[in-house]
């Protein structure tokens, strides 16, 4: 269940492509905004669409993959426990800072290293959902399995 929905979920559709295009090209060592006091412009730039993109993702994130888990997730679980699954699992576990991180030194904007980044980051967060899950996944059957057993003792 989890695996598939990570299988199909389309994190980096073209309009987020575009934006990630964009906030490399920031990132390039040649990148410059304005002629005086462009140290400053250039870091605002930066800033800018570092938070553009990573909003729109966010986004996409929650709506193809986050939303989607909870609720499959909370739908089989429901006839075991009553736990709802409601954290954000984004904004806890996933930072502007890692979108940096994942940039490749002296970056070049091209379209193959475009779709390289794109797919790395998309993979970082299936992995990360993954995990999420199996984490949960054991602490639930934990306390589902220990019930049964008590149940069955009593």
């Amino acid at each position: 269940m989890v695996e598939q929905t990570l299988k199909n979920a389309p994190l980096m559709p073209f309009e987020l492509r575009e934006l990630a295009k964009d906030m490399l090209q920031a990132y390039e060592p040649t990148f410059k905004i304005g002629l005086f006091k462009s140290k400053q412009k250039t870091e605002l730039e930066r800033t800018r669409r570092l938070e553009a993109f990573y909003q729109a993702l966010q986004k996409q994130v929650e709506t193809t993959l986050e939303w989607k888990l909870r609720d499959k997730v909370t739908e089989f679980l429901l006839p075991y426990t009553s736990t709802a699954l409601n954290e954000s699992i984004f904004d806890k576990q996933f930072s502007q800072e890692q979108l940096v991180e994942q940039m490749n030194d002296n970056v070049r904007t091209t379209g193959e290293y475009v779709l390289v980044y794109t797919d790395k980051l998309a993979n970082q967060l299936k992995k990360l959902y993954r995990q999420y899950y199996k984490d949960k996944w054991h602490e639930k059957s934990n306390e589902i399995f220990r019930e049964f057993n008590e149940k069955l003792i009593n």
